[in-house]
């Protein structure tokens, strides 16, 4: 098992009315992960806590440095990932390459950034 995500979590900013953003955790060098929990999250509970290990569940949004984008048919990590079991609670976001869910639960965020560090990337050999 990899180490737990939510140690890996660092703060980005808070505020009372903008809720707390935690810095997307880069795996592989370009799979991203954001996993955020506070008062303006689809969390449980939707509250800011300090003990991120208070949490249930969290509102998770992949995506995918790069020219390539994660959505990107036949070059994007979700060709593979989409077939995962916790894939079908994501939908798109309103920005093209992003996937996102809401009330994720704490140990299928895990497993999707255990997924995420599985992954392999096929070499590219087109422009």
């Amino acid at each position: 098992m990899a180490e737990d995500f939510r140690k890996l979590l660092k703060e980005a900013n808070r505020s009372d009315d903008w809720g707390r953003y935690f810095e997307d955790i880069v795996v592989q060098g370009f799979l991203v992960l954001s996993a955020q929990a506070s008062s303006v999250h689809a969390s449980t509970p939707e509250e800011t806590l300090d003990d991120v290990n208070a949490y249930e569940a969290w509102q998770v949004a992949l995506s995918q440095s790069g020219k390539r984008t994660l959505t990107q048919k036949g070059y994007g990590a979700w060709d593979e990932l989409s077939r995962k079991p916790w894939a079908a609670s994501f939908t798109p976001h309103e920005i093209d390459g992003i996937m996102e869910a809401e009330f994720v639960p704490t140990a299928v965020v895990q497993q999707i950034y255990e997924d995420m560090l599985a992954w392999k990337k096929e070499p590219w050999t087109g422009d």
